[in-house]
């Protein structure tokens, strides 16, 4: 049974008609609202796959379900995971596709905060590409999770591990824009046994899958 959920979670990710999407996404949050890390590890990889072309792909509100569901998924501690399809999809050629992933990498970082949850190195070293983008959206979003990582790990952290690496006529300007960041960042969300612990309870899927 578990498996059968499982397999209809990753299909409903990736539904071409647009109505379809939608309401397969919004299935799918409903299932992450349930899961369990067991289930999350096992069904992760593929639904990203899905939730990365597809529901960033989509129209904006598939995009925004298709967030969700990613946030939901680093809850579940699949934040390697998830940043390694965020990244991927963060290149791509389609532009909307590419700043979908860049804005979900943001909140990524603005809710759970880095390097407690979301691992800075992994985003400092993905976000050099990002700069060089066609697309002046996500070389805007890449700026705007600079500042964000700048008030969590501090303007010396991230100017030695990714400013000091663009080319030099990026740099004045990102400076520019982190000069006024303040390191007082807290998160607003937390995983999901954080959750537990602190009296807000999850429910676990061994019960419905």
């Amino acid at each position: 049974r578990r498996e059968r959920i499982g397999d209809c979670a990753t299909k409903a990710c990736a539904d071409g008609n647009a109505a379809a999407l939608d309401a397969g996404l919004d299935a799918v949050r409903a299932l992450l609202a349930l899961a369990d890390v067991a289930y999350a590890e096992k069904h992760a990889e593929g639904m990203l796959a899905n939730l990365t072309t597809k529901g960033l792909g989509g129209r904006p509100k598939a995009a925004e379900r298709a967030t969700e569901c990613c946030m939901q998924l680093i809850e579940l501690e699949q934040v390697d995971a998830v940043l390694e399809a965020l990244l991927k999809a963060s290149v791509n050629r389609i532009p909307k596709l590419a700043l979908a992933a860049t804005n979900a990498i943001l909140a990524a970082v603005r809710d759970f905060g880095t390097p407690k949850v979301v691992p800075a190195n992994v985003i400092l070293k993905g976000l050099v590409p990002l700069f060089d983008a066609k697309d002046a959206k996500v070389r805007a979003a890449a700026k705007d999770i600079t500042v964000e990582m700048t008030k969590w790990l501090g303007a010396a952290a991230v100017k030695r591990d990714l400013i000091d690496k663009m080319r030099e006529s990026m740099q004045a300007d990102v400076n520019k824009a982190i000069s006024s960041a303040e390191g007082s960042a807290r998160p607003t969300r937390v995983l999901r046994r954080d959750q537990a612990a602190n009296g807000a309870g999850a429910t676990s899927t061994s019960d419905v899958t």
